[in-house]
């Protein structure tokens, strides 16, 4: 099974970085002591629930991210990787991808469905520039036809 990510900058995020830029040392006393505060202050009043409960049923549940077999999120921008543009090997397209995560690896593939691995780029890039969960696939396949990069969209490049 696979997700579908889309790429999202958090809105203010360079506003936020300097705000918080000159808040206490994490490693403080004071920090601590109010950490414990707000945390005495939100516990429940009743008796704890138990870890069985689930808000869910279990068929409306999304699955685990061990169950998946990977993540795939569209990427219309050219993508550039240690001062170079990516170009699909086969066709030279150099925008409009889809970046599949298996596992470590990472694999590019473009409107006319060739797909490559890309050794410079780890799983970790991935997770750091995706956005949140749009769609759940049964199987990489369906993700590929759901998204158009199936190969139907052939030497077409969409634009972002």
């Amino acid at each position: 099974m696979f997700r579908r990510r889309r790429y999202e900058e958090p809105p203010g995020l360079q506003e936020f970085i300097q705000q918080t830029a000159h808040l206490m040392d994490p490693t403080s006393p004071e920090l601590s002591r109010r950490v414990q505060e707000a945390l005495a202050d939100t516990a429940p009043a009743g008796p704890a629930a138990h870890a069985s409960e689930d808000f869910l049923p279990p068929a409306l549940r999304a699955p685990d991210s061990r169950e998946l077999a990977g993540e795939m999120m569209e990427f219309p921008w050219p993508l550039e990787i240690d001062g170079t543009i990516r170009t699909c090997p086969v066709c030279g397209v150099d925008r409009d991808w889809l970046v599949l995560c298996v596992g470590p690896d990472i694999w590019l593939r473009c409107r006319s469905a060739h797909e490559t691995r890309e050794p410079a780029l780890s799983s970790a890039w991935f997770h750091r520039i995706c956005g949140p969960v749009e769609d759940l696939h049964g199987s990489k396949e369906d993700g590929i036809a759901k998204t158009g990069f199936d190969g139907t969209f052939s030497g077409i490049v969409f634009p972002s």
